[in-house]
């Protein structure tokens, strides 16, 4: 199954007010999307023992339900 929507990539990366943009990957701006997923990853490594069975697992689940869907 294929979503497709509209979005405004303008609004997904942070300002950057004043500035020239140069093709410098290693330096370059970070979409919020990517960097909300690293906060995230950041802190469930931070208390791994705090994770319950349906967190650990979902992931997993889903990518299986995926490959199921294909």
């Amino acid at each position: 199954m294929l979503l497709t929507q509209s979005i405004d990539w303008k609004n997904e990366w942070f300002p950057i007010d004043d500035a020239t943009y140069l093709n410098f990957a290693a330096h370059a701006a970070i979409p919020r999307v990517a960097l909300n997923a690293v906060r995230l990853s950041a802190e469930a490594k931070m208390r791994p023992h705090i994770v319950d069975d349906q967190t650990f697992f979902s992931v997993a689940a889903s990518l299986r339900d995926q490959e199921l869907c294909k």
